[in-house]
């Protein structure tokens, strides 16, 4: 039996109701929604963010690759339908797959966007596909999701769309653990029929997609744009009192042609350039060829020889950060001066969206580092931020607050920044304090319930970037700080372990009992496989075995404990 692209659409519209019940942001362009039992804690899929393309400037630059994408999508072209955008943070894949899928959903083709940048995610967002796709409950208890997925997507008559964004570790977030993406056993697969799956990624490797041997993909590179294109995103944004078209074109090629840094300068000339000339103060930053200028100031020319020379990650990433500075110094003289700081703690997280009630104003208002900020005042900081494109904002619904997201090329270039790098006592420490005083909170609930499984899943990717940073720099920060990330990473292991993530839990506790001292890499804990119906054995080269729920639970070493067990029920 199969089903048309309205009966499709008809199905997810009774998943959703079926499913009622709590919805917070869990990534992006995604829902978690948690209701009475284990089926509703999952991730609903929504259109994707199409209402954004007609806030920002015209696409410039894809029209070629946009056509093409079309075409398939359309059935008017034939070729693999599985398409894989790669190229570096900040050259405009996501952009390019969301004007696909306003195009499809301008002619009523189902769209499904799932965010990949952990697997935790893909897996939450391909159960509630299942659910609007019209799968029972009780099979995604009893059966293989990838299968019932795939079964139930094949039954699809007529064209549909499915974007994975930002798997930039495809091999983890898509392949069938052990297997290479080119396997197609895992949540990437031949697609049959007219559908079409769209992958955003910043691996390009052959090595990882087959390298032209795996016949039902196709890779896409996307590249930064040329200097007319690029000079034509600057205009369109900052508009013509910022110069003439041949000084943006000029300003584009030192820039890279990368999109996000185009925008970036583009949003701080459309600023600045409004501003009188007899007002303006000296040194104002007004124009393109101002623009060009300063990056020439602070060495940009060392970086993108005019003479030519290949943009490489690490290029754009040092170039695209001094633009940034840019903006927070624009900030500064507004007087906001610390959404510097703000963006700094920001970047010491996940890449992956930064729950609201992870920032909290107690711990903002005594933190010096911040400038011991109000609640009312770090809003207004997120705000300005937003505003020149630095983060963005995503409503939760049942929550106050907003989800923050930092671009994956911001959140690297401030969080290589020495204020940060090079000093973990400082922005690191304050964020692994906000992540546990999260964890402590008394409304995220216990970590072994489903109903507040939607929360852990949203804090969850945040545990392991935190205990790197700790256990990288354990005699430069306050043991306290130490002890209660690895309290919160246990917590946030029982969650995973409760949710059937058996790897993750290893790696995360593991690492959380190495930093709280608790041993050496000899001295790991691995899980022994346990009995049905029994919690996880744990042993460790140095002692006995002993049981927990799901890890070992930390301590600071201040207090002469590195590990007490958690009573099993």
């Amino acid at each position: 039996m199969t089903a048309t692209g309205a009966e499709a659409r008809a199905a997810g519209q009774r998943g959703r109701a079926a499913g009622a019940g709590i919805v917070v942001q869990g990534g992006r362009d995604a829902y978690y929604v948690a209701g009475s039992g284990l089926d509703r804690a999952m991730v609903a899929p929504l259109r994707p963010a199409v209402g954004r393309t007609e806030l920002e400037p015209a696409i410039r630059g894809r029209d070629e690759l946009l056509a093409g994408l079309d075409a398939v999508l359309s059935g008017t072209a034939s070729g693999p339908r599985v398409r894989v955008l790669h190229g570096m943070g900040g050259c405009g894949k996501t952009t390019v797959a969301r004007e696909l899928a306003r195009r499809a959903l301008d002619r009523q083709i189902p769209v499904w966007w799932v965010a990949a940048a952990v697997p935790e995610s893909v897996t939450g967002g391909m159960q509630a596909l299942a659910v609007a796709l019209g799968a029972d409950p009780d099979q995604l208890r009893m059966g293989s999701l990838s299968e019932i997925v795939w079964v139930h997507l094949g039954r699809l008559q007529g064209a549909w769309l499915l974007v994975f964004d930002n798997a930039d570790d495809p091999t983890r977030a898509l392949a069938a653990p052990g297997e290479p993406v080119c396997g197609g056993n895992g949540w990437l697969r031949p697609v049959s029929g007219a559908g079409l799956i769209v992958v955003t990624s910043r691996d390009g490797l052959d090595l990882t997609w087959g390298g032209g041997r795996c016949r039902w993909l196709a890779t896409h590179p996307v590249e930064p744009l040329d200097a007319a294109e690029g000079g034509r995103v600057l205009v369109d944004l900052a508009g013509s009192a910022a110069g003439s078209v041949p000084d943006a074109e000029e300003l584009s090629v030192r820039l890279g042609g990368l999109p996000l840094a185009l925008r970036t300068v583009g949003s701080y000339l459309a600023e600045t350039a409004g501003i009188p000339g007899w007002l303006a103060e000296p040194g104002t930053v007004r124009t393109f060829a101002d623009y060009h200028r300063a990056l020439d100031d602070v060495g940009a020319s060392t970086l993108f020889p005019a003479t030519g020379g290949d943009l490489t990650a690490d290029r754009a990433r040092e170039l695209v950060g001094r633009t940034w500075e840019l903006s927070l110094d624009l900030l500064r003289d507004r007087g906001m001066p610390e959404a510097r700081a703000l963006l700094r703690l920001l970047s010491c997280f996940a890449d992956a969206p930064i729950p609201p009630y992870v920032l909290r104003r107690d711990l903002f208002a005594s933190s010096p580092l911040l400038g011991m900020i109000s609640g009312n005042r770090a809003w207004q900081l997120l705000r300005a931020l937003a505003g020149f494109g630095l983060v963005n904002l995503y409503r939760q619904a049942d929550r106050p607050g907003d989800a923050v997201v930092l671009h994956p090329l911001v959140r690297d270039t401030s969080a290589a920044h020495p204020d940060v790098a090079g000093d973990p006592a400082g922005f690191p420490a304050l964020a692994a304090r906000l992540f546990a005083a999260a964890t402590e909170a008394g409304d995220l609930g216990d970590p072994a319930d489903p109903a507040a499984w939607p929360a852990w899943q949203a804090l969850a990717p945040h545990a392991a970037p935190l205990l790197r940073q700790v256990s990288a720099a354990l005699d430069r920060l306050p043991r306290p700080v130490v002890g209660a990330l690895c309290t919160a990473a246990g917590r946030t292991g029982q969650y995973l372990h409760a949710r059937g993530c058996t790897s993750r839990p290893k790696r995360c506790c593991g690492r959380s009992w190495s930093c709280a001292g608790g041993g050496s890499a000899t001295s790991t804990p691995t899980p022994s496989p346990p009995a049905t119906g029994s919690p996880p054995s744990w042993k460790t080269a140095a002692g006995p075995t002993w049981r927990s729920r799901c890890s070992p639970r930390c301590w600071s070493p201040a207090a002469g404990c590195s590990v007490t067990p958690i009573p099993t029920r």
